[in-house]
């Protein structure tokens, strides 16, 4: 009797003690989310609200990797569609959240270094007025190596000559990859009969012949010398690029660490080449590979910046070419006007890009329409100092996020359900191009300099494609729309989910090619 009351009276401590510490766990829970989420707002009615979260450090990690989309989206619904920005804890840091279009327009932070201290520094007058021979030596300013390559890529990509001359080599080289010869060469597995390709995946056809046409364009013809395998590298890079970004663990032998050192190895070698051998790159790489040469930047740190100019030119053209098939080859209508609205352009055998680009409105609507509803980027920016936006003081150290999904997705100003495609939206209403919440280039200083190569680009390639081939759906299962990646954290165009390929069917009409005009 007494050993079972022992018994009895030992189990009562232990499960008091059990007990004492679950609840002091609990208490403090709570207290830590009352503190967190009601006690500090209220003393801190300038500071952006934090969504709340469980678990503490670790905040809205796991959402935030698994479905960023879902987790801003729930975010936004939580405070009630204000468009005030406010913060997600991911992994113990502190993201400010912005979804209001004018709140871009107020933003000024600088960019955190991401190389050596070094590519900061004022590079001596000499160098840089090398590279700007058609300026006026006195009017070209001291500048650092890293805000010299900015220079140079905004010089080679916005509207002038140079421009000129890098779209005419960027079209003659997707118009030599699109021809039928070409193309049936590098599917001939699945040409069995030689006069049609059967069952091809858009999204290697896509990348196939824009990735190479952009890299040869770029680095000329001698880097798939070195690197044959360029391309997929690169595939595989953009795959996960959002690691870098987001600075989310990766090792060397990852995809990302194993694409990466492929390219680095490309461009390190390319480097090292005779100028002659790299006479056909285009101007900016000659010049801002020369720039790093003249201020003692060694071959590692040159193949790093190149890394950075290939990722920015290929992050989403094929994507986007993708998409932009997709949507014709679902909607047989949209097929026939555009290829109505783009024939004339194939005149006397040749492309008139010209064409392509002031008289076929369709085209570009459906280009605007395709990126506002494909486009998941997130610009991050570091706060260096305290900032207010929207009347919320953003304060350092922490990183800013700009959703440029969630402008381009406001009811406001696309309608009731602005997740649908509608190829003629910005066709019947073209004030949109220019509104504060189409942003598909970012906005601000931060605008993408590409955005008139990556137009063309796509405009020639799938006028070409409509035109040059019949192009179906394959036949052999039924096929559904694909649906977005919206999981897997964007910079840019989403893609599809892996499981989401479209299959093609390829068959060669008349020849047409491209003529520099």
């Amino acid at each position: 009797m007494l050993q079972e009351l022992s018994h009895l009276f030992l189990g009562m401590v232990k499960y008091s003690v059990y007990n004492e510490i679950l609840f002091g766990f609990i208490g403090l829970w709570v207290s830590w989310r009352l503190w967190s989420f009601t006690v500090l707002p209220f003393f801190h009615p300038n500071s952006p609200k934090e969504l709340p979260y469980v678990i503490p450090v670790l905040g809205h990690a796991q959402a935030f990797i698994g479905n960023s989309e879902a987790l801003i989206n729930r975010g936004k619904r939580y405070f009630n569609n204000t468009g005030e920005p406010f913060t997600l804890t991911v992994g113990g840091k502190k993201l400010y959240i912005l979804t209001a279009g004018t709140y871009d327009l107020l933003i000024g932070f600088g960019i955190k270094p991401s190389i050596i201290r070094t590519l900061w520094q004022k590079m001596p007058a000499k160098i840089a007025q090398e590279s700007r021979k058609d300026v006026d030596p006195a009017k070209v300013p001291p500048l650092s190596i890293m805000h010299s390559t900015h220079d140079l890529y905004k010089r080679q990509l916005l509207p002038g000559t140079k421009l000129d001359v890098i779209n005419i080599s960027l079209n003659g080289w997707i118009d030599r990859h699109l021809e039928w010869n070409d193309v049936k060469a590098r599917y001939l597995t699945l040409c069995p009969t030689g006069d049609r390709i059967r069952h091809l995946s858009l999204s290697a056809f896509c990348s196939d012949v824009l990735i190479e046409a952009v890299t040869k364009t770029f680095f000329g013809k001698v880097i798939y010398d070195i690197e044959p395998e360029l391309s997929g590298a690169l595939l595989g890079f953009n795959t996960d690029a959002w690691m870098l970004v987001f600075k989310y663990p990766h090792g060397k032998n990852s995809r990302l660490g194993k694409a990466r050192k492929k390219i680095l190895a490309a461009f390190n070698k390319i480097s090292r080449l005779p100028s002659s051998d790299r006479a056909d790159q285009a101007w900016l790489i000659q010049s801002s590979m020369s720039e790093l040469e003249a201020n003692g930047i060694d071959h590692e740190d040159r193949a790093a910046l190149a890394l950075m100019i290939y990722w920015a030119a290929n992050i989403n053209p094929y994507k986007l070419g993708f998409w932009m098939l997709s949507y014709i080859l679902f909607n047989p209508e949209l097929h026939g006007k555009l290829r109505a609205e783009t024939k004339p352009e194939f005149r006397d055998g040749g492309i008139d890009p010209r064409y392509l680009m002031t008289q076929c409105p369709r085209l570009d609507s459906m280009y605007q329409e395709t990126m506002r509803v494909t486009s998941g980027s997130l610009s991050a920016r570091k706060i260096v100092s305290p900032t207010t936006i929207g009347g919320k003081v953003l304060s350092a150290p922490h990183t800013i996020l700009i959703a440029f999904r969630q402008l381009q997705m406001d009811t406001r100003v696309f309608g009731p359900v602005p997740t649908s495609f509608d190829a003629e939206r910005f066709l019947h209403d073209k004030n949109l191009s220019s509104c504060m919440y189409f942003k598909p280039f970012g906005g601000g200083v931060n605008r993408c300099p590409g955005r008139f190569l990556a137009r063309q680009e796509l405009f020639v390639f799938v006028a070409s494609v409509i035109n040059k081939y019949y192009i179906s759906l394959s036949t052999t299962a039924p096929q559904g729309f694909p649906r977005l990646d919206t999981c897997t954290p964007s910079l840019g165009i989403n893609s599809p989910l892996a499981s989401d390929d479209v299959f093609i069917d390829l068959k060669n009409r008349e020849e047409v090619s491209f003529q520099g005009v």
